[in-house]
């Protein structure tokens, strides 16, 4: 069968007919990249709105962090008067009830004629150490009528809260205005205070 001549259709059309595959295949490619690339941008933009949040957050919690470490040096501040208020104050014994104990207890034939006391504060603590709790002495001279009624004293005396360790340094007897009497000496440790405490319980 003899070939008939080819007409520029037919050129167009064969040429178009070769290119027709790789064409669709660059298309298909074309659309797979603007997939790939908007998701891609979808996702950078996700991630830097995640970045801005994320950013947010820090600077709230540093805002919180620097407001709440206002309080932490307040505390530290409160806590360092609280211990220089403790020392000045805070273990000092109780004289106005001691005293009234002490006579409190005094019996019928004995008097006194010398009452010495003293106390000692605690040293100043270190940062970190606990406020000592001071020391002090009590000392007792006077006379009685006898011995007997010396040594009932001094047995009441052990009773009083804020003494410790009561004990005689001498007795012997002497006159008064010519009556027989019985001298005495007696020392007692004062004991510390109750703290002092922030917020208006203890000693203040």
């Amino acid at each position: 069968m003899k070939k008939l001549p080819l007409t520029n259709k037919d050129v167009i059309r064969d040429a178009a007919g070769k290119w027709r595959t790789p064409i669709i295949g660059l298309g298909i490619l074309f659309l797979l990249f603007l997939g790939v690339g908007g998701a891609l941008t979808t996702a950078t933009f996700k991630a830097q709105n995640d970045v801005r949040e994320l950013q947010d957050q820090r600077a709230a919690v540093e805002r919180q962090v620097a407001a709440l470490q206002q309080y932490a040096d307040l505390e530290v501040k409160v806590s360092s008067a609280e211990k220089l208020v403790q020392q000045a104050l805070g273990t000092n014994p109780e004289w106005s009830a001691l005293l009234a104990d002490i006579s409190r207890v005094l019996p019928n034939g004995v008097w006194m004629t010398e009452l010495t006391t003293g106390f000692k504060p605690p040293a100043p603590a270190k940062p970190g150490e606990k406020v000592g709790e001071g020391s002090g002495e009590l000392l007792l001279r006077g006379w009685g009528t006898d011995h007997t009624r010396v040594a009932e004293w001094v047995e009441a005396l052990k009773t009083v809260q804020g003494l410790a360790g009561v004990r005689y340094q001498y007795t012997n007897e002497d006159k008064v205005s010519g009556v027989p009497v019985v001298r005495f000496e007696v020392k007692a440790t004062v004991t510390p205070g109750v703290p002092y405490q922030l917020g208006g319980e203890g000693v203040q």
